[in-house]
């Protein structure tokens, strides 16, 4: 048995030419902290583990930031349409004679409304102001605010994982 997380889609991109060793500090950009956005608490969670994954960087929080990051996100509603027949009885005999037959079939259509939701993060230069790292998670927007959490931790986990500068050793406690 395997177990199935959540599915989300992660892509990044870079630019190739900056020197991530510079950055030390960050801050949200302006209008990511003045957002109010319909659920707050999932909201304030995405930016506590982004600050999280920062910090485990050696990057940390400063009024003085060496970048922003910025967050949009996007939603769209989209409609799935499959359709499946299934095919029941026949039979063909080889060589002589006549198989029996009285194949039947059922078609079915599925129709599923959904809707697909794009988280961009962006890391942008203080002082050029251009954007040097940019995180894409997509995944289906769900009501349930547990599996959102669950969806965005991840995405977030696999978008840090591309990032350019790695986490710090962690420091072992001497007993």
């Amino acid at each position: 048995f395997t177990a199935c997380g959540p599915a989300v889609k992660v892509s990044t991109d870079q630019d190739r030419n900056a020197d991530f060793a510079q950055y030390k500090t960050f801050q949200f950009a302006p209008e990511v902290l003045e957002d109010r956005p319909r659920n707050q608490l999932l909201y304030q969670r995405t930016l506590s583990e982004i600050e999280a994954q920062m910090n485990k960087r050696g990057i940390v929080r400063s009024a003085n930031p060496d970048l922003f990051i910025n967050l949009h996100l996007r939603t769209q509603e989209k409609v799935s349409v499959s359709t499946n027949t299934n095919y029941y009885g026949g039979y063909y005999r080889y060589g002589y004679g006549p198989g029996w037959g009285g194949a039947y079939g059922t078609t079915y259509t599925d129709v599923n409304e959904y809707t697909d939701g794009y988280l961009f993060v962006d890391f942008i230069d203080a002082n050029s102001h251009m954007i040097v790292f940019q995180g894409i998670l997509n995944a289906t927007v769900e009501e349930d605010t547990r599996y959102m959490t669950e969806i965005l931790e991840e995405g977030l986990r696999r978008l840090f994982r591309e990032f350019p500068v790695s986490p710090l050793p962690v420091e072992q406690d001497e007993e």
